[in-house]
């Protein structure tokens, strides 16, 4: 039996139970693979330690790795112990138990510091025991998962150790993301320890909302965004995937196009990397309005008259700002009333901005305080609808449009 049978990587003193020693240490060599040991008469403090025909004391080196054969010759006679093989004496051979080999003692890893990092990268610290003095390229990343499978693009560097005691290693972590797993690797004995890269954070976002036309640039800004958007990386804007709607993508900005859509509430912003999901942020749809009444010619359906004011509005036009004005074409006090009449079955236009998708479904008209029935409303586009008005008499009654809960401003 060898007690203790692991040896720390710094080295120790080791026990060999067996037999046929002889009686004199000078006779006796001892290798660990190919490392000689020293066959010990004292101690440290230079006490006797005991030797003889079924027992001695022999001093192990610094090193690293598993179990290996271990030889001892006496007065000429060799037999290897050889790891792995419990079996009788065989030419000079025999097998080691568990409790007959030797090697030195795996590393454990009780801590890393910081716990978490950022998705840019940074330097943590490891604490532990027995990492040896030789842990080049002895670090890598795999994803946590069951298959375990490595990330080449993370890497880890051993940018400095503690050679004394063997308890310490500072590695410098390259960009990543995601809970992954560091991997220590000491001459083939491994050990590994959780390696947790920071969930991306939106501080903010802008603009907080967008036409239901969609197709605005919004920024989100923030930290740990991560270091790909290849990787497991998917934006949500409510129900809306907009994964493939990135403009451009870093660590802590990201450019997407809006959405097209409608929502009568506020809808979460989820950004998720890696399996990490972003603190929410609300996005929501500008609110419907409408600009002007226009009338309706079947001859020409570009042209959009108001019914009673004219329209004015400014537009920014390649960096220069100018005032338009759509004005009647036709006098609503006239005996002709622009063609509105009190039968009804007319067709007149909501001229204005934000009225949805025409395919949704989810728009409705209120006229002088009555839901009109879907087959008197027609969505044209995200700023034109067409309404059917129904037969009755007054002047100036109410008209709004509603996106579910949500409700434009009211025109005469």
């Amino acid at each position: 039996a060898i007690k203790p049978n692991n040896v720390s990587t710094l080295g120790g003193n080791v026990v060999l139970h067996g037999d046929n020693y002889g009686g004199d240490a000078s006779d006796v060599e001892v290798f660990f693979g190919t490392v000689p040991l020293t066959v010990l008469e004292t101690d440290d403090d230079s006490v006797r330690v005991p030797f003889g025909h079924t027992q001695m004391t022999v001093a192990v080196p610094p090193g690293q790795g598993g179990a290996r054969s271990l030889t001892i010759i006496v007065d000429g006679q060799t037999s290897v112990f050889t790891p792995g093989w419990d079996g009788e004496i065989n030419g000079g051979r025999r097998g080691l138990t568990t409790s007959t080999s030797l090697k030195y003692t795996p590393p454990t890893i009780s801590k890393i510091t910081p716990e978490v990092i950022p998705t840019w990268g940074t330097t943590v610290t490891l604490t532990g025991k027995n990492f040896g003095y030789d842990t080049a390229d002895s670090l890598y990343v795999t994803d946590g998962t069951e298959d375990d499978l490595r990330l080449p693009e993370i890497t880890a560097t051993v940018v400095n150790k503690d050679a004394t005691t063997h308890t310490q290693l500072v590695v410098n972590i390259s960009a990543g993301e995601g809970k992954r797993v560091l991997n220590l690797n000491v001459s083939n004995q491994y050990t590994y320890v959780d390696l947790h890269f920071k969930p991306p954070n939106i501080e903010s976002m802008y603009p907080a909302s967008a036409p239901t036309s969609g197709g605005i640039n919004v920024t989100l800004t923030g930290t740990d965004f991560g270091s790909d958007a290849s990787v497991d990386f998917t934006l949500f804007v409510g129900e809306y995937d907009l994964t493939d709607e990135i403009v451009a993508y870093s660590q802590r900005e990201i450019i997407f196009r809006s959405p097209e859509g409608q929502s009568a509430t506020p809808m979460d912003v989820n950004l998720t990397v890696a399996g990490q999901t972003s603190n929410p942020v609300d996005f929501s749809f500008e609110y419907p309005t409408i600009y002007y009444i226009a009338s309706y010619d079947d001859e020409d359906e570009t042209t959009f008259s108001p019914l009673l004011d004219s329209y004015c509005y400014t537009s920014d036009d390649d960096g220069t700002t100018n005032n338009y004005c759509v004005t009647p074409t036709c006098d609503r006090f006239s005996e002709k009333g622009c063609g509105l009449s009190t039968a009804g079955g007319y067709e007149i236009l909501l001229v204005g901005d934000n009225f949805g998708d025409p395919n949704a479904g989810v728009q409705t008209i209120s006229f002088a305080g009555q839901e009109l029935a879907a087959t008197q409303v027609e969505v044209v586009n995200h700023g034109l609808v067409k309404v059917t008005i129904p037969s009755g008499t007054g002047m100036y009654k109410p008209i709004k449009l509603l996106i579910n809960s949500l409700s434009s401003n009211t025109l005469p």
